[in-house]
């Protein structure tokens, strides 16, 4: 009996570390850069019921090496993460218009036709429902690396949600 009773303040403390494991969040992010108007993120891990008006959370490795690929330049921003805000999800119409960029008719922002430095950019093309599994994401900042530029990504991808704090 008195090993039922010692057992009990641990079994109390496990189902406490269990439950506080799954409401606690996984990661900080802090953006450093003007891509997005937000600066402080609390990131819970998963990619599963990601929406529209969500941020998410992805390696920034894989921006990195198609950016450094197709303007031939080397990057020397060494993040490991990015935060981006989903602004089309599956199942909804993305258009691109010229230099406009559309959400089933609402309109999203611009793409640019030089980055800040003056290297000529090369936009996403696109006029159809966004495929499953994919996103589109961008950053609140004109000048923001995104979706605009790099296409779709893969939600596979996404490590997390990103939720604002400041």
């Amino acid at each position: 009996m008195k090993e039922k009773i010692r057992l009990l303040p641990v079994l109390f403390f496990a189902a406490v570390v269990g439950i506080g494991g799954s409401i606690l969040p996984s990661k900080f992010a802090i953006t450093f850069t003007d891509s997005l108007d937000k600066r402080f993120f609390l990131v819970y891990r998963g990619n599963e019921n990601i929406r529209k008006g969500d941020y998410v959370l992805f390696p920034y490795s894989i921006v990195r090496d198609q950016l450094e690929k197709k303007y031939r330049v080397r990057f020397p921003f060494s993040a490991d993460y990015v935060v981006k805000k989903v602004v089309c999800a599956p199942g909804e119409f993305l258009e691109s218009d010229g230099m406009k960029y559309y959400c089933n008719g609402v309109f999203l922002g611009y793409a640019k036709e030089q980055s800040i430095t003056g290297v000529p950019t090369e936009r996403f093309v696109y006029r159809g429902m966004v495929p499953e599994g994919k996103i589109f994401v961008m950053g609140t900042s004109p000048d923001s690396y995104d979706s605009r530029y790099f296409g779709f990504l893969d939600r596979s991808v996404v490590v997390g949600k990103a939720y604002p704090v400041f």
